[in-house]
């Protein structure tokens, strides 16, 4: 791709980062075939409010993001990031990369993130966490630590 252009469809489906939040909420939805309305139904979002993040009016929080990973069980990493399977919610060291990423969204939003939740992974390896097996919110109190100066 050279500089300036435009990403094509192609590039942009196999990096999701590359992708508006709203737009990986929408492909996630319509690949788990449900309409606004539905996905609202499961969620209990309204279908408005999910039809303004799909178009960028409004950005989902963490809490939000999670709920619809949830629902679609899909991958809260590639919702609120880019990274991975957009239906891949199992994936290698999952729990501490999402309270990494859950962190980050947190302390320093969504444009930063990415970033700051790989220096925050980084770290967590530093110190052995990633040789242990946890649910996420196992991960929480320890990542948060590791994120103050």
């Amino acid at each position: 791709m050279s500089k300036g252009s435009q990403p094509k469809p192609s590039e942009m489906m196999k990096n999701g980062s590359l992708l508006s939040i709203g737009a990986r909420i929408r492909i996630i939805r319509e690949q788990t075939g449900l309409t606004q309305q539905a996905l609202g139904e499961l969620t209990g979002f309204p279908k408005a409010q999910i039809g303004q993040w799909e178009r960028g009016l409004r950005k989902p929080g963490v809490d939000s993001l999670r709920g619809l990973a949830e629902a679609l069980n899909g991958s809260f990493l590639w919702l609120a990031l880019g990274q991975g399977d957009s239906m891949d919610a199992n994936q290698p060291n999952g729990p501490l990369l999402e309270a990494c990423v859950e962190v980050a969204l947190r302390m320093v939003g969504p444009e930063k993130a990415p970033a700051f939740s790989a220096q925050l992974f980084q770290k967590a390896y530093a110190v052995g966490l990633g040789t242990k097996q946890a649910p996420r919110g196992d991960f929480l109190d320890s990542v948060r630590a590791l994120a103050e100066p």
